[in-house]
């Protein structure tokens, strides 16, 4: 149970540094105007979905892992 939390945590934590990574970038490389702002918002938009699917796809994995480690331990003991 604890190994899932762990896995999750870890990727959650990948995904949203991430995407907070990509948007200081942004903001520290683009000029602060209207044009420079919409594209930034446009651009969040865009990436909100397959940031989704990376988040959702760990927790698959993170479940299976788990699921796997469960079913080891169980036909070991």
């Amino acid at each position: 149970m604890e190994a899932q939390q762990s896995n999750r945590s870890f990727y959650t934590g990948v995904v949203i540094g991430t995407l907070l990574g990509g948007c200081v970038a942004a903001l520290m490389s683009i000029r602060n105007t209207p044009e420079a702002q919409e594209y930034i918002v446009e651009r969040g938009v865009e990436l909100k979905n397959p940031a989704e699917d990376v988040v959702q796809r760990a927790q698959h994995i993170a479940n299976d892992t788990i699921i796997r480690v469960q079913t080891n331990a169980h036909t070991t003991a």
